[in-house]
Parts: C-alpha cells; sequence; structure tokens
C-alpha cells in the first residue's frame, strides 16, 4: 500500500513539476515617456501712442521678467514583454524599448521642435475650409491654426523608459484543456448525426 502511494505521490510531483502550468512566467510593462522643455508664449502688451507727455521725467515700464520653462512628461507608447524569468523578461523589455524610443524622439521632434511642419500639416488638413471662408473669418482660423503650434513649440529633451513593472504571471492547465474539450464536443456532435 506505501508502495502504490509512494508511486502516485511522486507521479504527481513529476507531473506537477513538468506542467506548464507550475512553470512561472514573467511579464514586465514599461512606460516609454518623451521629456519637452517650452516656454510659455508672452503676449507683448499692445503699445497705445498717445500725446506727448509734457512731463519730462515719465519712466517706461520696467521690463517683463523672462519666463520659466514648463517641464513636461508625455507619454507615448506602453510596452511589455514576457519571459521565464524576471531578469530575462526585463532584459527583453529594455532591447523592445530602444526601437520605441527613437520613435518617441522622431515624434518629440515632429510635434515640439518643427513649428513649420506643423503650421504646413494643419493648414493642409483645413485647405478645404480656409478656402471656402471669407476673408475675415479665414483670418481668424489661420491665426488660431498658428497659434496652436507656437504653444506646442519646445525642445526635446529626451526620451526614456520608465522603471518598468514586472508580475508572475500562472499559466493555467485549463487555458490547454479549453481546445481539447471543444474538439471533444465537436466529435460527439458528429458522431450523433
Amino acid at each position: 500500500m506505501r508502495r502504490v502511494v509512494f508511486s502516485v505521490l511522486f507521479f504527481l510531483c513529476g507531473l506537477f513539476a513538468w506542467s506548464p502550468a507550475l512553470h512561472a512566467e514573467f511579464r514586465c510593462e514599461g512606460q516609454v515617456v518623451f521629456v519637452v522643455e517650452s516656454v510659455p508664449v508672452v503676449q507683448e502688451p499692445k503699445v497705445v501712442v498717445s500725446a506727448p507727455s509734457k512731463n519730462p521725467k515719465e519712466t517706461p515700464a520696467p521690463p517683463t521678467p523672462a519666463p520659466t520653462p514648463i517641464v513636461s512628461t508625455i507619454s507615448f507608447a506602453q510596452i511589455e514583454a514576457k519571459s521565464e524569468d524576471e531578469a530575462k523578461a526585463k532584459a527583453a523589455l529594455q532591447k523592445l524599448s530602444g526601437r520605441y524610443l527613437e520613435k518617441a524622439r522622431e515624434t518629440c521632434r515632429e510635434r515640439h521642435e518643427n513649428v513649420g511642419g506643423c503650421i504646413s500639416a494643419k493648414f493642409e488638413a483645413n485647405a478645404a475650409a480656409l478656402r471656402s471662408l471669407d476673408f475675415s473669418v479665414r483670418k481668424a482660423l489661420e491665426e488660431s491654426l498658428r497659434g496652436d503650434c507656437e504653444s506646442q513649440r519646445g525642445r526635446c529633451v529626451k526620451a526614456e523608459l520608465k522603471e518598468p513593472v514586472c508580475a508572475e504571471i500562472v499559466v493555467a492547465a485549463q487555458a490547454s484543456a479549453a481546445p481539447e474539450a471543444e474538439a471533444k464536443k465537436d466529435d460527439k456532435k458528429k458522431a450523433k448525426k
């Protein structure tokens, strides 16, 4: 009796040890971002021309201080990699991130450093509307499009992969059993016909 119990336990341990359900798999996720440093657009005050004053001691208004740059971190993509252990999953994620980092740099340059390209793209996208408008409305729309591009202007500082988050995932044994069960049901249906 002991021998049978031992054999069954040994068999079950071997089955579980080689079963894909018990092998750990790690998934690491990371976020690719780019950092943009932009200077807010300062509207210059309109100069009102008035009659010359009789007071020669009037001093002009002091110059406005230079605006401080705004640093923004913008999300580009969420990526993931899987492997049998955490270190390999992180290494695979780092390898995969290289391609995404280059695309993030290109996108950042297109959006934030190429104001002329931005204006051109917006004019091209709104060409039909611009042609159909009268002069004053068209001018207002053109100024609005230019203002949008100017507000996005900045300097791309860097593109980076944020600290990856890794988790162990368990491969369910039922997932592999489900297709087999479906196949058996189909065989039974065919046999009944």
